[in-house]
């Protein structure tokens, strides 16, 4: 995965804070519109957690709700990372009308890709300690 931080000035991508791209490649580009610290710090969560999760996934139909995993993503990691998740906290509730199969499953694919991206930022602060 890429992962791009943007200046803020001229950018394509509308009212969105960040996007994950495959483009032509099967790895995911991250690019993440450089903010406040801490909103820049939860749109990269969300953004690595939406390529984790989601693989290139493009059927809209599916769209609100891995948006709503991603961003319960950032909620769990950001609250381990002591990052201000209180923007994240109002997509915590299941979609209406879903399952609790499908539910369930949700949240297992939540619960391995927050523990993908806090091994992730463990290794990376252990790699700049050594």
């Amino acid at each position: 995965m890429t992962v791009d931080l943007i200046q803020p000035g001229p950018w394509p991508h509308g009212e969105a804070a960040g996007v994950c791209d495959y483009g032509a490649s099967d790895r995911p580009a991250v690019r993440v519109q450089r903010r406040d610290p801490g909103a820049t710090a939860g749109t990269l969560l969300h953004e690595y957690a939406y390529a984790v999760l989601h693989n290139g996934a493009l059927d809209k139909t599916e769209q609100a709700a891995r948006e709503v995993e991603a961003e319960t993503v950032v909620y769990l990691a950001g609250r381990r990372l002591g990052l201000d998740t209180t923007h994240s906290a109002r997509y915590l509730a299941a979609g209406d009308g879903d399952t609790e199969a499908t539910v369930r499953e949700r949240l297992e694919r939540i619960q391995r890709a927050t523990r993908e991206i806090l091994a992730a930022v463990s290794d990376e602060r252990m790699g700049k300690l050594a």
